[in-house]
């Protein structure tokens, strides 16, 4: 911010004052690179912030052409990269936001202000220069790399948001004549843009886990236990039901009054995928899709021989 207070027979003060902010998030996840979890992924960036500046010239005398001009320009930009043929799995929900937070609640918030203002005091008053300019730019850009996977049990949220985005620009003049008709002179210019690209090269899938099927073979007390998921490469991560014990008549552990086999948790669910952009391009020559798993199917087949 800048002020000029200025007196003399002839005057002709100038204050300006301009001001340019870049700010660059950025989020990679490299190619080939693994990333599971048993609950929930997040991966998210966002800018939110205030730019201003000001300018204020008061003028006394005989005669003044006093002047401002003030600038601001705010520009912000939130990527996040996926790398090719990464690997994204998530047994909850998998949120992946450029210009949001990594649980997809909250957005980018940015504004720029400009304000000019000219107090011509002087007998003979002259307005020299009268300027606000305000500029505000978010872009958000998020690229799936070709032949990356990003899979969840759950839901999947592609977010690519601008957010909110405002400017401001106003310069006010004023004299002792315009005063006197409670007037004054209003310049300035605002302009806010934004944009939300999301690139896809990889494939998408929401209910990952939606068929689960389990073949228990052998005897009761000794059960051998096949599994057969829609979830595949799960890598550290367990398979739904893959473990049986044998629980006795007259235990107690179980309610009833039988032999009982005792499975591990089988989930299944169906997935939605949520996408927010401004644009969506799919990546030339990559295999790019979106799928979203609604028909959920849990079987198990007992086959041992206490059937």
């Amino acid at each position: 911010k800048s002020q000029l207070e200025l007196g003399s027979a002839v005057a002709v003060p100038i204050a300006e004052t301009n001001q340019t902010i870049a700010l660059v998030n950025t989020v990679n996840i490299g190619n080939d690179a693994t990333l599971q979890s048993s609950g929930d992924i997040g991966i998210g960036t966002l800018s939110t912030g205030r730019a201003a500046s000001g300018a204020n010239v008061t003028v006394y005398g005989l005669a003044g052409a006093g002047g401002g001009d003030s600038s601001t320009n705010l520009d912000t930009t939130q990527n996040v990269n996926i790398g090719a043929n990464a690997d994204l799995l998530a047994y909850g929900n998998l949120i992946v936001g450029a210009g949001a937070s990594s649980n997809g609640q909250l957005r980018g918030d940015v504004e720029a202000n400009a304000r000019t203002r000219v107090f011509n005091n002087s007998l003979i008053p002259i307005t020299s220069t009268l300027e606000a300019d305000a500029t505000a730019n978010s872009d958000s850009v998020l690229n799936i790399g070709d032949g990356a996977r990003l899979r969840a049990v759950l839901d999947v949220d592609l977010i690519s948001d601008e957010g909110e985005v405002d400017a401001s620009g106003r310069a006010v003049g004023t004299n002792p004549y315009l005063d006197l008709f409670s007037t004054q002179t209003v310049d300035g210019t605002s302009l806010a843009t934004g944009s939300g690209l999301l690139s896809l090269g990889g494939t998408v899938e929401a209910g990952a886990a939606h068929d689960q099927s389990v073949v228990i073979t052998g005897s009761a007390s000794n059960p051998q236990i096949a599994t057969s998921t829609s979830l595949t490469d799960t890598g550290a991560l367990p398979q739904f039901g893959a473990n049986a014990m044998f629980v006795p008549q007259g235990s107690g552990m179980v309610p009833g009054d039988a032999d009982t086999i005792v499975l591990s948790p089988i989930y299944a669910a169906a997935g939605d995928i949520n996408v927010t952009a401004s644009q969506i391009t799919e990546l030339a020559g990559s295999n790019a899709s979106l799928t979203a798993n609604g028909g959920v199917d849990v079987s198990i087949d007992n086959q041992t021989s206490a059937a």
